[in-house]
């Protein structure tokens, strides 16, 4: 039997939370001096719920290529934006990138300890193959600022349920017009992979 190294297994986890098939996230972001606590589900390979609480706190749903979102968390009309092709799960849940392109990785006692692309630092613990804890701490251009990200992964495999808001919620004409959101990493419009 052949040893894996730290890196290997960091992106075996990967590979095995996403293809869970669904998965449950608890996130907290620390942003500008303020903590943005959330909640998010998937479904593969294109059904995505997210609830971000905080100031600027919003909903969003991603259904196929159709991309939901409130301005507000007391909001219950959605801005639809439509897309030319269906987004992963790493361009909606951009951390998962992150982890992807890691380099340094090593195991210090349960953590994978590593570096994020000359923008931070990274540490995921592993359980069942599976990513369960991740914590993020680096630049994010967009705001120009440090930012630390903390998500717990969980229920993988479960049963979830992910649908468009009702049509009586739904504008048809966003803020967005043909732009589409912002990557939050990056500070361009999100693009078909």
């Amino acid at each position: 039997m052949s040893e894996t190294t730290p890196e290997a297994d960091l992106q075996d986890a990967l590979e095995q939370t996403i293809g869970a098939g669904s998965f449950r996230v608890e996130t907290l972001v620390a942003l500008e001096g303020l903590d943005h606590p959330g909640e998010a589900r998937y479904i593969a390979p294109d059904r995505f719920f997210q609830e971000v609480s905080g100031p600027g706190g919003a909903k969003s749903v991603m259904v196929g290529k159709r991309f939901f979102v409130t301005l507000s968390l007391r909001s219950d009309r959605y801005f639809l934006w439509r897309s030319k092709c269906r987004f992963s799960i790493e361009l909606i849940l951009p951390a998962l990138r992150l982890v992807r392109h890691a380099k340094g990785v090593r195991l210090d006692g349960d953590r994978y300890v590593f570096r994020l692309a000359d923008r931070g630092r990274g540490e995921a613990r592993i359980e069942n193959g599976k990513l369960t804890h991740l914590s993020l701490s680096h630049w994010l251009p967009l705001y120009r600022q440090r930012v630390e990200e903390r998500y717990t992964f969980s229920d993988f495999g479960a049963s979830l349920t992910i649908e468009p808001p009702p049509p009586s919620q739904i504008v048809q004409h966003s803020q967005f017009g043909d732009t589409p959101p912002l990557d939050p990493y990056t500070g361009s419009p999100l693009r078909c992979p």
